[in-house]
């Protein structure tokens, strides 16, 4: 009888799961997603980089004139944060 008491003891405790908790994404108002980037030639035929992002907060859209490095390392659907911007 022991044993039978032991094993559903065992059992009720290892298939209980604890609910996992649903922690919200905080989105910074400094923060969007990347939505278009461009490489671009003006008349003086210097080259230049750019990163349209969408605002997490406001959907709004701003053009980022970005290093190399930056266009290189960001693609479509990243999230990119501006340090100090809100817009």
């Amino acid at each position: 009888m022991k044993k039978i008491i032991y094993i559903l003891a065992l059992l009720a405790f290892t298939s209980c799961e604890k609910d996992q908790e649903v922690v919200p994404v905080s989105q910074s108002c400094n923060c969007g997603q990347v939505t278009d980037s461009k490489k671009l030639q003006d008349y003086n035929g210097h080259w230049y980089y750019t990163l349209t992002i969408q605002n997490n907060c406001s959907d709004s859209d701003t053009n980022y004139i970005s290093s190399v490095t930056e266009y290189n390392n960001y693609l479509l659907g990243d999230e990119y944060c501006f340090p100090s911007k809100e817009w």
